[in-house]
């Protein structure tokens, strides 16, 4: 049988192309001057959804039938290309663009099809409001050859099908439905092709079905009776929508059932029941199962979910890039590593001779330095230990590869470092290492050093008094004014370590997360320092499976253990941040870098049993850290303020949000200035208005809302006559 191939193509309005692209957007207003302009927000708020009509199609159609037409369609698309390079970057422009070069792309192979002799493609006319057509693969359509007067076959695979860029699914609010015609063609008329249809998961013998609203269920019942198909209506799963499930006798034919039941005038819609599944990342390495720390399933005695939920984590990224392409890397300083096991990832200086040739090849200020550094020798060698090799493990085992275990990351680069149990010099040349390459990294925009954003420290000194060290306390505070947090375990003793003081956990720095120890129970264990100022955390650390040398595997315990699950849970945050996070981030490590504390701190499993131990009273948690995460505001609204000068002014991000006694707010300022925070409630009524002093960039204050009634309430930030945007929080 002939098949035609229906090319679906809309015309482009550069006038309306905001509106296309990004429903909800405000585009710029002509001759309207912006002093300064943030990316888009193009996520539609659901009072929006529910009144945008389903699948609208508003742009007419084209009909390219031959190559004059393709030819002026092609040309639109390119003017629309060169327009779009003179605007201000959306979220979601980059996307358009990437479609409107495939659309290119698929139009020039339709000319060169055109130009072999298959001179005219019938196209069917597309109906107003048909949001899609589908075409099997495999098919064929026949064109006639102009000369000679014959018939050539054209697999359909060679006829590009194109969607039109402007066309936006839009989710479908549920509601009794009175009439077919509003929903979707596909549903409406079954023309999803079985190629593209999720694979089978039904509930044997059952169904469900959409009544209207004026019918009951008990006349569909009694129908499929009489037609010999016994059922019972066993549970009205939604009383709004009138939704019911049908359980039918073993014997019953289910897919002639569900004929028969959409042919009922009762029924709107009628269905399959399928089964269905949380979506959690398990990895096959061989030793997952003992895991407890990754998935507590309640394995050796334990208490299920004392963990760091670690699979649900996973189902959001498994680590190893930024959204921006850096390489996340994690610098461990301990005693030795090895570098040859199977399961581990190890970062490389790839600008360093891979030959030892004794002079510094990168000019990076160490010689010999492509697999890392030894702070004991000064030199690049790096030996092997059972220490490091277990620590590395725990930051970033290789995930899913079928051996051994697996890592907070899957794919993070982990940057070996020898300094750890030695004098304080070997210490402070270890994290100078560090430092130094991710400043090389700043200075150079990733052209070199490394994208280190977390270091372990899975070492110290017992009952160290910081005002002795305060070298060593005060390399924390480096480290993150590049961009750097550093995990760091505290004492495996049952001390207080407010008390009997401790390094480096009993260092002040801001940049330093301390951690002590907890077990499958979710308790302290019995030998790891606590202290409800010095310790911020609690982190497993007890029978802790990872990796060894001779491409082994051990389960050890202590702090030590404890800690690379923190220093790797920075890394798995970076990888789950937006682009906007990311470029943040490289404008103001410092403060972001706090941002992303918070976040981790923020969102641990508060404990009963931690409460008195450490500063949050609470255990790990990476997916709420990720979910932390992704709460920061990717797609600032525009702001159309008055600029001061030509610099930004703009509240970026609070969190957290919900909020209960404070927020930490992140904002924009284009120089040092006061300014007041202003928090409005939904009656317009000023609530607080705070005056704080601001520098010149990036800022992150802290601002308190103890005094504040749970509910939802504005916040901008005001200088003079200017105001920035807005931005909404919830308190509770």
């Amino acid at each position: 049988m002939k098949r035609t191939a229906t090319l679906v193509l809309a015309a482009l309005a550069t006038s309306s192309l905001f509106a296309q692209v990004c429903p909800g957007c405000r585009a710029p207003e002509p001759n309207k001057k912006i002093t300064k302009t943030k990316t888009y927000n193009c996520r539609l708020p659901l009072e929006e959804v529910e009144k945008t009509a389903v699948m609208e199609q508003k742009e007419p159609v084209k009909k390219l039938d031959d190559a004059n037409s393709i030819s002026a369609y092609l040309e639109e698309l390119r003017k629309t290309k060169a327009e779009l390079s003179t605007k201000k970057s959306c979220s979601g422009m980059h996307d358009y663009v990437q479609e409107i070069d495939r659309q290119i792309a698929e139009l020039e192979k339709m000319q060169a099809v055109l130009s072999q002799g298959c001179f005219k493609m019938k196209i069917d006319e597309l109906q107003q409001g048909t949001p899609i057509s589908f075409t099997l693969p495999g098919e064929v359509i026949t064109c006639k050859d102009p000369e000679p007067q014959t018939l050539r076959t054209v697999n359909i695979d060679e006829v590009p099908q194109i969607t039109p860029v402007p066309m936006q699914a839009v989710p479908v609010p549920l509601a009794p439905f009175e009439d077919t015609n509003v929903l979707p063609i596909a549903i409406r008329e079954g023309t999803i092709p079985a190629h593209l249809q999720a694979p089978d998961n039904r509930v044997p013998g059952q169904l469900l079905v959409m009544l209207r609203s004026n019918d009951q269920i008990q006349e569909v019942e009694n129908s499929l009776s009489n037609m010999g198909f016994p059922v019972i209506a066993d549970k009205n799963s939604s009383r709004s929508f009138k939704v019911w499930r049908l359980t039918f006798a073993p014997n019953v034919n289910l897919d002639l059932a569900l004929e028969k039941v959409k042919q009922l005038p009762e029924v709107v819609l009628a269905q399959f029941n399928h089964y269905s599944q949380e979506r959690v990342n398990v990895p096959n390495d061989a030793q997952f199962g003992v895991m407890w720390d990754m998935d507590n399933t309640g394995q050796s005695g334990g208490t299920p979910d004392a963990d760091i939920d670690a699979p649900e984590a996973w189902d959001i990224t498994t680590g190893g890039l930024t959204s921006t392409g850096d390489t996340i890397v994690v610098a461990v300083i301990d005693g030795g590593f090895s570098l040859s096991h199977n399961d581990l990832n190890f970062n490389k200086n790839y600008a360093e001779n891979p030959n030892n040739n004794g002079i510094d090849d990168d000019a990076n200020g160490y010689i010999d330095d492509r697999d890392g550094w030894d702070a004991y020798n000064s030199d690049g060698t790096i030996s092997s230990s059972s220490h490091g090799t277990h620590v590395s493990g725990t930051v970033g085992a290789r995930g899913n590869n079928t051996i051994g275990v697996v890592g907070v990351n899957w794919g993070v680069k982990v940057m070996p470092i020898m300094g750890s149990s030695g004098t304080e010099s070997e210490v402070v040349e270890a994290y100078t290492y560090v430092f130094d390459a991710r400043k090389l990294y700043n200075q150079s925009n990733g052209t070199a050093g490394a994208f280190v954003v977390s270091t372990n420290s899975s070492f110290g000194v017992d009952q160290g008094q910081p005002s002795q060290y305060p070298i060593w306390c005060a390399m924390y505070d480096s480290l993150g004014s590049v961009g750097i947090l550093s995990a760091a375990a505290t004492a495996n003793q049952n001390w207080n370590i407010d008390n009997v003081g401790d390094i480096p956990t009993g260092c002040g720095s801001a940049y330093m997360i301390a951690v002590t120890n907890t077990t499958r129970n979710d308790v302290k264990t019995t030998s790891a320092g606590y202290g409800l100022t010095t310790i911020d955390l609690g982190a497993p650390g007890s029978s802790i499976t990872s990796t060894y040398p001779s491409q082994s595997y051990n389960s050890i315990s202590g702090t030590s253990m404890a800690t690379p699950h923190v220093a790797g849970a920075v890394a798995l945050m970076y990888a789950a941040a937006c682009p906007q996070l990311i470029n943040d981030y490289k404008a103001n490590p410092d403060s972001i870098a706090l941002v992303m504390r918070d976040y981790l701190l923020g969102s641990v499993d508060v404990l009963s049993s931690l409460s008195t131990m450490c500063a949050t009273g609470g255990r790990l948690n990476v997916h709420n850290a990720l979910l932390a995460v992704q709460t920061y505001n990717c797609n600032p609204l525009w702001s159309e303020e008055v600029a001061l000068g030509s610099a930004e002014f703009s509240l970026q991000n609070i969190y957290p949000n919900p909020a209960n006694d404070w927020v930490e707010l992140a904002y924009h300022a284009p120089g040092a200035m006061q300014v007041n925070v202003r928090v409005h409630n939904l009656l317009g009524q000023e609530v607080i208005n705070v005056q704080k002093s601001a520098n010149g960039g990036f800022n992150t204050q802290r601002l308190d809302l103890s005094a504040l009634e749970g509910g939802i309430y504005t916040i901008s930030i005001q200088a003079g006559n200017t105001v920035s945007n807005v931005q909404r929080v919830v308190v509770y």
